[in-house]
């Protein structure tokens, strides 16, 4: 199918599947927020406890931010994001089926690590897709999608929990996220055709993390 479609649109539909990614990880990251109540009641959390469950997405989301990034330049962003997305969706159906706090936080910690792959592989599909006289424009509104992501999991998510319990309103957001990672498998391409990757040429990543730790 994507072989067939525009150039000229097949690059603004796979920036329009990663950027909703980065929307829909950004929305988990902050719906704890919203959810606390339900998530303190159900799992019968202290104030500390619930602090860590929070936490636990950016234990995760942080230190793979550099790995990320290699992985991304070797293997390129279609495998990477599908699975990125696969990973966040299903765990959190899984947190919306389990009693148990463990298995939740383990859930968390997934998520914040499918969460690390969003903005990287959007970036590069940007770079590699995109004119460089687009890479500023669209890698801000990257940053604006982000936001709007971190408002969709406040007011929006608010008023969705008036109408549905949180479990019904965490597995319907990761079904969507399953759907979205259908169209990342067969939407998103890792390079235009004849462009050859340039995974292999460089230093490779133990060696730039030398350079960057000692400056």
């Amino acid at each position: 199918m994507t072989k067939r479609m525009p150039q000229t649109t097949l690059p603004w539909l796979m920036y329009f599947v990663a950027a909703s990614f980065y929307l829909y990880e950004f929305l988990l990251r902050v719906s704890p927020n919203v959810l606390a109540a339900e998530l303190i009641h159900e799992f019968s959390l202290d104030a500390k406890q619930f602090g860590l469950f929070s936490s636990l997405y950016f234990w995760a989301y942080a230190p793979l931010q550099l790995p990320v990034g290699a992985m991304t330049d070797n293997y390129g962003p279609r495998r990477l994001l599908t699975i990125a997305v696969v990973l966040c969706s299903t765990s959190t159906i899984i947190l919306a089926f389990t009693h148990d706090f463990v298995l939740a936080c383990l859930a968390r910690v997934f998520i914040g690590a499918g969460s690390a792959f969003a903005f990287i592989c959007t970036v590069k599909i940007i770079q590699m897709w995109f004119p460089s006289r687009l890479f500023p424009f669209l890698t801000g509104l990257t940053l604006a999608v982000g936001t709007l992501g971190a408002a969709m999991g406040g007011t929006p998510l608010s008023f969705a929990l008036r109408y549905v319990a949180w479990r019904d309103l965490l597995i319907f957001v990761g079904v969507c996220g399953l759907l979205l990672s259908v169209a990342a498998y067969f939407i998103v391409q890792d390079k235009p055709l004849g462009k050859k990757s340039n995974s292999n040429q460089g230093p490779g990543f133990w060696q730039c993390l030398s350079v960057v730790a000692r400056k």
